[in-house]
């Protein structure tokens, strides 16, 4: 190499020799830039488009959103609506109070069927115990018929208590009802 191409090929500071590329290989490597540009053309392109289409359907969809809430809010600002609501609130409140006397009466009249089984226990028990001295006293017809009424007064308390149980299942049904109703309505 003589001096003058030296020169040439020496960077801007002189210290590394400048890289000579030949033209053809430049040119391929031009081609091939080409080429691969086109073929991101072909995805940006179509994706930069897809994404405006995107956008303008969020504003859209936005747009939708916030007119139909300022449509409900609208209707909630309806002096016959709040009113309905204030109501509401209030007879929930004495919804609410019924419903823990009666849970609490509900509570007492268990305790109390509760009593009254033990005693029915205790009386099946007095009845039998009196069966088996009525051999001992067969002449006695009066300690008989006491032992028939008590033997019906048992009777009786049973199918009271029969129709106690049936009057609070169709308790427990009318209460249920409106309260799958009002589970609607409640937020929790």
């Amino acid at each position: 190499m003589t001096k003058k191409q030296q020169t040439a090929n020496m960077g801007a500071s002189g210290a590394q020799p400048a890289v000579t590329i030949p033209l053809e290989s430049a040119e391929r490597f031009f081609k091939t830039f080409e080429r691969s540009a086109k073929r991101w053309e072909m995805i940006v392109y179509p994706g930069m488009v897809i994404l405006v289409l995107f956008m303008a359907y969020g504003f859209y969809l936005i747009y939708n959103l916030t007119y139909d809430m300022r449509s409900m809010v609208a209707r909630f600002d309806d002096p016959q609506i709040t009113a309905n609501l204030d109501r509401l609130s209030g007879d929930m409140a004495a919804l609410s109070a019924n419903i823990e006397k009666m849970t609490r009466q509900v509570q007492l009249m268990a305790k109390d069927t509760r009593a009254m089984a033990g005693s029915t226990a205790a009386m099946q028990k007095n009845t039998r115990d009196m069966t088996s001295l009525m051999a001992s006293v067969k002449y006695m017809k009066s300690i008989d018929q006491e032992l028939k009424r008590m033997n019906q007064s048992v009777y009786v308390m049973g199918s009271n208590m029969d129709r106690m149980r049936h009057d609070m299942t169709v308790m427990n049904r009318n209460v249920s009802k409106p309260f799958n109703m009002m589970n609607r309505f409640m937020p929790f």
